[in-house]
């Protein structure tokens, strides 16, 4: 956040790191918190936190949990949180459109069902559920995109930009989406990418990040840079998320082996 903080979203509550030590915010933090699996975590430009989880979506400002409700109801479990255009976009059971201090919520016509990822480009929304993508526009006018060339009982994952280009990680590999909708492996110096898509993260110095079947990749465009498929020498990793500090340093999320730097 702008005070320097990181913030970790995990299956035991919510992390707060200060470069020395977490503070964890659980169930005795908040009853918000009984319900420990979290899956997103996103600060606004005002620095407000906005956290998802199998349950609901919560802000915390000054110290202060409550939870964003449509209509006094919840908007039940969220897996992906994007900002667009002024607004907090939340993805779970439908596209929900949140004013940037939580208090307004409009759930977006046209986009039921259950979204799994969100990304932006200069002008778009792109929306991904499991078998197919949409976007919104500048309007927020919602248009779905067929996902030709997803192969048979595939899944879409994860969204990411990279290079003015959309990536769709699916559980059968790397894709490049064309305006159209339609899907191109994603080639690289060693060949397509076939593992589940895990993980898909763009760093400020154009490298491109995948977490794949126990291994992580680093892309320079379609060149391969590194390959990690053990950590100490010994096991696999699981990594399903990435961050980018403001000193540069990456920091990513793993199932098997916690926070890594």
């Amino acid at each position: 956040d702008n005070t320097g903080f990181i913030w970790v979203a995990t299956e035991g509550g919510l992390a707060r790191f200060d470069g020395n030590r977490f503070r964890i915010f659980d169930g005795r933090t908040s009853p918000l918190f009984s319900d420990p699996i979290l899956r997103k975590v996103f600060v606004t430009p005002d620095d407000r936190l906005f956290v998802g989880t199998s349950n609901h979506l919560l802000k915390i400002k000054d110290g202060q949990i409550e939870e964003v409700l449509l209509d006094g109801k919840s908007l039940g479990a969220i897996n992906d949180i994007i900002w667009f255009n002024g607004y907090l976009y939340a993805a779970g059971e439908g596209l929900f459109r949140v004013s940037a201090n939580g208090d307004h919520v409009n759930r977006i016509a046209g986009e039921a069902g259950h979204i799994r990822t969100l990304a932006t480009d200069q002008h778009r929304l792109w929306i991904g559920s499991s078998t197919g993508l949409s976007y919104l526009d500048g309007q927020h006018i919602s248009q779905s995109v067929p996902a030709s060339g997803l192969p048979s009982g595939a899944h879409i994952i994860h969204l990411a930009q990279y290079r003015e280009q959309l990536l769709v990680g699916t559980s059968e590999g790397l894709f490049i989406a064309s305006d159209s909708g339609k899907l191109r492996a994603y080639e690289t110096t060693s060949g397509v990418i076939n593992d589940p898509i895990e993980m898909l993260f763009a760093d400020s110095k154009g490298n491109l990040w995948i977490g794949g079947k126990q291994r992580l990749l680093q892309l320079t465009g379609h060149t391969l840079v590194e390959e990690v498929n053990e950590i100490k020498g010994r096991t696999s990793p699981w990594f399903v998320s990435a961050f980018e500090d403001r000193a540069g340093n990456l920091w990513f999320g793993s199932r098997t082996h916690g926070l890594q730097r």
